[in-house]
């Protein structure tokens, strides 16, 4: 069998954060530049963060931006890479839409609006 490459990552984390920056309005105002952002996940007491969006390429054009994160250079991002048991989630939901004797009665649809997105000021 053929070994399926993961899905490319929808998220990324945000490191060393000031306490006073490490909020829901902050990031989401930041990192919806960049695209629709569907979870905010902020950890004070790590001063860090997660930020899903709704498209892999949103994530990838929130890493590749060349300005600071809420005007701080300190602060970093990575991309989040799905942990292998998503990936298996992901493998099989993909296997049983694809797959004539298990598919739905009903069509399928996309979850997610791909894009547009946040607005630059």
């Amino acid at each position: 069998q053929q070994q399926q490459q993961p899905p490319p990552s929808r998220s990324i984390e945000v490191l060393n954060i000031a306490p006073h920056l490490n909020n829901m309005q902050s990031l989401s105002i930041h990192f919806g530049q960049f695209g629709s952002v569907v979870r905010v996940n902020v950890i004070k007491e790590r001063k860090r963060a997660s930020i899903m969006y709704a498209a892999a390429e949103e994530a990838r054009r929130a890493l590749d931006s060349r300005r600071p994160v809420l005007g701080d250079p300190s602060i970093q991002i990575h991309l989040v890479q799905p942990h292998p048991a998503q990936q298996q989630q992901q493998h099989y939901r993909s296997q049983a839409l694809s797959s004539p004797s298990s598919s739905p009665s009903f069509p399928a649809s996309s979850a997610y609006r791909t894009g547009g997105g946040g607005s630059a000021a």
